[in-house]
């Protein structure tokens, strides 16, 4: 005979959290901030000061304040939402934050049926160099530049900087203001050859948790002389072989006549160069076309910023242009109620948002059977709405086909038809079920219950009894309804 219930019953739900996606803007040396959700809360919460909080995982400064919860939303018993402030983490592991009521419901479950813990994912970005200002200085030496890095931590004075520039280490002059967000210091730039050169920001902060150090680079020109693109600056990976429109470069400090080469840092590979025109007066300036060669990146990106080299007459000089890629899909997620599929790219597209369509123009025939609507949603982000009966799960392989879009500013060329793994949702939204039946029964005796709820895909039900072992091994013996 199978196990009977006891002559008793309660129901209720344990507690269970998540961390809201979009809502964690947590990163190292910087703050930690996270939306969370709570479902079947206890029934003694009524607010922030009825929670208990502990943080584990990174080292927080020692000098931090502690941290505090902001409430979002609470609906007693049934669901709460709130903000989670913690201090700067000091290195990229995860956040766990866990959260219990300060006092257990009367008659209710036990405070750790209602204790939840979230792990926030901590962002550990590359220490950055955000300004250096001005981006230019003389091979002479002596210019001085204003240096901002975030990502650093915090530093006391200039001596707690390592700078280089071109491989030379320089002191830091000044230390302007060093938080939480970023670091300000001044330094004078040291004799160097025309050219491109790298500057170096480290800090013991970086070293100690392994971010290694903050670069950029730094143009350094022959005196008196500048190179500057001021129109069809972008070009596709294939470039801008004639008869393409060429892009405008304006020289200074070449002088007249004079015989001018236009090569790409580093792999000297040679442009165009044709109609050049020498304006005299004041300005002294040549203007001349440049059609830029075909450029192959070592990784990739939704734009690249490439040098070239402008040299004449004895004198150097380096102007920027920007190849860019055409978009590709970065991820494919389900959505939370597994009823659609969020494809995002690593940039905006040319594709605007607005009214659905078929789906055929953006994806492989066997995934667009199973989507009923297409929605550019973002310039970024393709939402196909699947159909009750769809096929598509996490793990199924999706073909994004790329035909006729293009970058936002068009200067790509087409993006390529890329496959994208869906992945399953970050958030999970459960079927909202109701559980109909007695609340009590007698040994021996029978009793039924049904669940029912609704869903955006079909469902499968399956039973349980987590304070009745007995039962819960003969519900699980029964087949998924």
């Amino acid at each position: 005979r199978a196990a009977q219930p006891p002559a008793g019953i309660s129901y209720y739900q344990k507690s269970y959290g998540e961390v809201v996606a979009g809502g964690v803007d947590c990163v190292v040396f910087r703050g930690c901030s996270a939306v969370v959700a709570v479902r079947s809360p206890s029934t003694t919460v009524t607010g922030a000061g009825s929670l208990v909080m502990s943080l584990s995982g990174p080292a927080f400064p020692a000098d931090a304040p502690p941290a505090w919860a902001e409430v979002l939303s609470l609906s007693p018993g049934r669901y709460l939402a709130m903000r989670i402030h913690a201090p700067p983490p000091q290195s990229g592991a995860a956040v766990t934050v866990t959260v219990a009521p300060s006092s257990a419901e009367p008659g209710g479950p036990p405070i750790s049926e209602r204790t939840v813990s979230f792990s926030v994912p901590v962002t550990t970005p590359p220490p950055t160099i955000l300004r250096v200002q001005p981006s230019f200085g003389e091979s002479t030496g002596g210019s001085t530049v204003t240096v901002e890095a975030s990502g650093v931590g915090v530093s006391a004075s200039a001596g707690d900087l390592s700078v280089s520039v071109g491989g030379v280490p320089v002191a830091a002059s000044a230390l302007i203001f060093s938080d939480q967000a970023s670091t300000a210091f001044s330094l004078s730039l040291p004799p160097l050859p025309a050219g491109l050169h790298p500057l170096t920001v480290a800090t013991p902060a970086t070293e100690a948790a392994g971010a290694g150090a903050a670069s950029a680079q730094i143009l350094v020109a022959s005196p008196g002389v500048s190179a500057t693109c001021h129109l069809s600056c972008f070009a596709p990976l294939g470039g801008t072989p004639p008869p393409a429109a060429p892009a405008r470069v304006t020289l200074k400090g070449f002088g007249e006549g004079v015989p001018l080469t236009v090569s790409a840092v580093g792999s000297g590979a040679p442009a165009t160069v044709s109609g050049a025109v020498y304006v005299g007066g004041v300005e002294r300036q040549t203007r001349l076309s440049v059609n830029l060669p075909a450029y192959s990146p070592s990784a990739n990106a939704s734009a690249h910023l490439v040098w070239f080299r402008v040299e004449g007459g004895g004198a150097s000089a380096l102007a920027s242009f920007t190849y860019r890629e055409p978009p590709r899909v970065k991820s494919a997620f389900l959505s939370a109620s597994g009823s659609a599929v969020i494809f995002t790219f690593d940039q905006p597209t040319s594709e605007g948002s607005g009214a659905g369509s078929a789906c055929a123009p953006y994806l492989d025939a066997a995934s667009a059977a199973s989507a009923e609507l297409c929605t550019w949603t973002a310039p970024d982000t393709l939402t196909a709405v699947l159909g009750p009966q769809s096929s598509i799960v996490p793990g199924t392989v999706v073909t994004v086909l790329g035909g006729s879009v293009l970058s936002r500013d068009l200067a790509s060329g087409p993006a390529p038809d890329s496959a994208a793994t869906v992945q399953a949702p970050p958030i999970v939204e459960p079927p909202s079920l109701v559980i109909i039946g007695p609340t009590s029964a007698a040994p021996c005796g029978s009793f039924s219950l049904t669940a029912e709820g609704p869903s955006g895909r079909n469902v499968t039900f399956r039973w349980g009894s987590p304070s009745h072992p007995p039962l819960a091994a003969y519900l699980a013996a029964l087949p998924p309804a």
